[in-house]
């Protein structure tokens, strides 16, 4: 099929690839010729137009009727060729759909006995696919007007040699139909693949696939209906006859109408290359499954069928997709549509902020990995998170020493609204509820403006979480020299003579 561009007109009228001007004119320039002819015999002899009656079509209306006749049927040929053009396109993409769909549910279907036999569902899954090629070869071959070219397939030569020998008999010896034969084979292997446990699916669902298997022959057969039943001989003959008639009476028309040769000539032309060029346009598009220009490209189809099947063989076709963080969870979010208007905004802020944890978590004077959610921080707003919980557990002091407590500073301004955006957005609350009550909406570039005031916050906040995290390591040296000094201070009271008070001292501490 020829792919065109109408943008330039003059580039599309001189087109010649697929057009049908070159064989119009073998109707249309005779037609012209015989104008002439009639003037210059009009020059010659004045009176041979009224003699040989001429002069009479003029008046009567024959040439209205005939030209009325042969647009009516031309306007019937045309309706009905692009009636079966559309129709088979149509036939043919169902066929590629229903037997893609068969495929595709075939494969996801093997997916659950993969770890348990991966080398049968290999070898079905394989097998499977060049039998589905193969068979949507054979189906556009079988419809084709010429049988000499050879569709590419997947590998059809990898079928053991028992099966290419069984195709090969039913073409040459019995004279079987190579597709219903494909399909049947399909059919059984889908079945002992059921047998033997490689489609681990429900045979309620596992119909389905047998129902688009046969659908899509139904495709097949109804396209063969179109290429098996031409258009009627008797309205072509009729219509050429018409034609034909045409190129004598509209010149006899045009001259008694017209004295000028060169305009007699070109209005016989054009009406007769009209005539003749929808004939012809509605001729080319009766059969589309031939080897001219303007049939359907049924190589092209058997490329994509072929693109299709490769792709369920691609290891990552049993992928199973999820979200990622940048997933907008809030229906609010969505409903109100600024998630459409923002997403390529907030993707590309949602990467860069990833990109920056990642940089600061691979930073040595962390000493501690950051959170990787926003939802995170205000869990972490009332401690420290570390990789080693239990250093920071709080150690109950023992009875009678006192430990001075480490005073906590507040949190900064800027970490506490970053905390109370955090919490609303892990609520799923709308963006109208995280902003301010008196602050409005901000556009595109007012949001990334508050994403780099965001990073700034969030710097300040780390190093905020480094300052307490420094006093809380000096709390806990203070706490292990407290440890490692208790032991001589134990020895000292008891080396000495403990009075009944100093005793009971004695024995709480232990305690």
């Amino acid at each position: 099929m020829i792919d065109y561009d109408e943008e330039w007109h003059w580039k599309l009228l001189l087109q010649s690839n697929g057009s049908v001007a070159f064989r119009a004119l073998f109707f249309a320039i005779p037609a012209a010729v015989v104008a002439v002819l009639l003037l210059v015999l009009d020059d010659i002899y004045p009176d041979l137009r009224v003699e040989s009656g001429m002069d009479d079509v003029r008046e009567s209306q024959t040439w209205t009727v005939v030209t009325v006749v042969v647009i009516a049927m031309l306007s019937f040929r045309i309706r009905q060729a692009w009636a079966r053009f559309w129709e088979a396109t149509g036939l043919l993409h169902m066929m590629r759909g229903e037997w893609y769909d068969s495929a595709s549910c075939l494969i996801t279907f093997s997916r659950a006995a993969l770890k348990a036999k991966p080398a049968e569902v290999a070898e079905f899954r394989h097998t499977l696919i060049r039998c589905m090629s193969l068979c949507h070869g054979c189906a556009l071959q079988e419809i084709k007007e010429s049988n000499v070219h050879a569709f590419d397939t997947i590998d059809a030569m990898g079928l053991d040699e028992a099966t290419l020998r069984w195709l090969k008999d039913c073409q040459t010896k019995h004279h079987f139909n190579r597709v219903e034969i494909l399909v049947h084979m399909t059919q059984v292997l889908v079945t002992k693949a059921h047998d033997d446990g490689i489609l681990k699916i429900p045979p309620p669902i596992l119909s389905r696939v047998y129902q688009t298997l046969s659908r899509g022959f139904v495709n097949l057969l109804n396209a063969k209906k179109i290429s098996d039943t031409r258009f009627p001989f008797p309205f072509a003959q009729l219509i050429a006859g018409f034609l034909l008639f045409h190129v004598i009476i509209t010149p006899v028309m045009i001259t008694t109408l017209v004295s000028s040769k060169a305009f007699a000539a070109l209005l016989s032309f054009v009406m007769l290359f009209g005539m003749a060029a929808l004939n012809l346009v509605a001729s080319e598009l009766e059969n589309p499954f031939g080897a001219d220009q303007n049939d359907l490209p049924l190589a092209h189809f058997q490329n994509e069928m072929n693109d299709s099947l490769m792709m369920l063989l691609h290891p990552n076709t049993d992928h199973v997709p999820s979200t990622s963080r940048r997933c907008i969870t809030s229906f609010d979010m969505l409903m109100d549509g600024r998630a459409s208007r923002t997403t390529i905004e907030r993707s590309k802020r949602s990467i860069a902020a990833e990109s920056w944890i990642v940089a600061m978590e691979s930073d040595g004077s962390m000493g501690r990995p950051i959170m990787q959610d926003f939802s995170c921080l205000s869990a972490c707003s009332v401690g420290v998170a570390t990789s080693q919980p239990s250093q920071t557990r709080e150690q109950t002091p023992p009875s009678g020493i006192a430990v001075p407590p480490t005073p906590v500073a507040p949190l900064p301004p800027e970490a506490q609204e970053l905390e109370l955006k955090a919490r609303l957005l892990a609520t799923g609350s709308s963006p109208a509820k995280v902003l301010a009550k008196d602050e409005p909406a901000p556009d595109p570039h007012a949001l990334v403006a508050s994403m780099d005031r965001l990073n700034s916050t969030l710097q300040s906040w780390m190093q905020y979480v480094e300052q307490q995290a420094k006093e809380v390591d000096c709390r806990l040296a203070a706490e292990h020299h407290l440890q490692s000094s208790l032991p001589e201070y134990l020895d000292t009271i008891r080396t000495s003579s403990p009075s009944p008070d100093s005793a009971a001292d004695l024995t709480a501490v232990e305690t």
